[in-house]
């Protein structure tokens, strides 16, 4: 009586797998991962290698972003393995899904036949994978550029029409236009082969982080409390009230001064407020990060997919929108001590 013996090969390499010394003859072979198995019928009659594919896929969705975290409306993502790979295109809303085997890729996302992102993940399961990518936002961009627009204007405004106060006020409203697009507080750290950079923005109202290295381009969103991007928001909210505010005391200037100078008041006093609420909101954030708002020192950085954390010489601090908003307020203060001194000379 013949009994079934089992036979269990020897692992190489990833997926290749060795039966050695065994007899010719009929064998069934099986292979199981998880839920998903396979099984073939194999003659031996002398040394042979066979290729098998594995039926077990699963399934990997994508959320791709530019760099300010918002939607990626195109591009492509590439998955290799082995010299095969798979090509899936990301729709308008930056989302994108791809079944494949089990086993290590390297993830490529494209976009105008750019390369804006890459990482390697190790699909085990289904997956949803977030990918922050290295495209600009064109709102951001456009924001930014108006705000310079506004700042050239002003500075050919005084010149030209030698309306000094109005062209301050000006200036002050293109700075926080700026602002309002800018990094409010940053982290950048590198070394020799790694360099990552943490944002943290008004609009949109998010905290991002951009790493690069020869191995992985790209980043993520970090996950706060719902109440640190509603801070964030009303942020946002503040500096665009604020900026309307100093129009309408440039607008009413000559009709009603004193009225003017009350809105010149009311908007120090709301950058003050912007200012104050921010340091608050991101030294708690930063007390449990990194220690505190300002400062420098070594930090084990993770990066996307799985390759490993590096430790790298980080310096982080205020950002270039914080620093606008502390220098639109020292030129709306100086503008209501200007119209002060000017009102008691004009009086004697």
């Amino acid at each position: 009586m013949v009994e079934p013996t089992s036979i269990s090969p020897l692992s190489q390499k990833e997926g290749i797998f060795v039966f050695s010394k065994i007899y010719p003859s009929n064998y069934l072979l099986n292979m199981k991962y998880k839920s998903f198995d396979l099984v073939q019928e194999v003659s031996v009659s002398e040394d042979k290698s066979i290729d098998l594919t594995f039926p077990a896929e699963f399934q990997i969705k994508f959320d791709v972003t530019n760099s300010y975290g918002n939607t990626l409306s195109n591009g492509e993502i590439t998955l290799s393995r082995k010299g095969k790979t798979k090509t899936t295109n990301i729709d308008e809303k930056g989302k994108a899904a791809i079944s494949i085997p089990p086993g290590k890729y390297d993830i490529s996302v494209f976009s105008e036949g750019k390369i804006i992102a890459k990482q390697t993940i190790d699909v085990k399961g289904d997956k949803n994978i977030d990918i922050l990518s290295s495209v600009e936002s064109f709102i951001n961009t456009l924001i930014s550029y108006l705000g310079i627009i506004l700042l050239i204007f002003s500075i050919v405004y005084i010149l030209w029409k030698r309306k000094f106060l109005e062209g301050i006020k000006l200036i002050t409203i293109a700075l926080l236009i700026i602002a309002l697009v800018s990094p409010w507080w940053v982290l950048n750290g590198d070394n020799q082969t790694t360099e990552t950079s943490t944002k943290t923005l008004l609009v949109p109202s998010k905290i991002t982080t951009f790493s690069s290295s020869t191995d992985v381009i790209g980043g993520g969103v970090s996950q706060v409390p719902d109440e640190v991007t509603m801070v964030l928001g009303l942020l946002s909210i503040l500096v665009g009230i604020s900026c309307v505010i100093i129009f309408v005391s440039i607008l009413i200037k000559n009709r009603l001064k004193r009225t003017g100078k009350i809105l010149t008041v009311l908007s120090i006093i709301f950058i003050v407020l912007i200012l104050f609420l921010f340091y608050y909101v991101m030294s708690l954030i930063t007390e449990v990060g990194v220690g505190n708002f300002i400062g420098s020192g070594d930090i084990d950085t993770s990066l996307p997919g799985i390759a490993e954390s590096e430790i790298l010489s980080c310096n982080w601090g205020p950002g270039v929108g914080f620093y606008l908003g502390i220098f639109s307020l020292i030129i709306l203060i100086f503008v209501l001590i200007f119209n002060k001194i000017k009102s008691k000379f004009l009086k004697q």
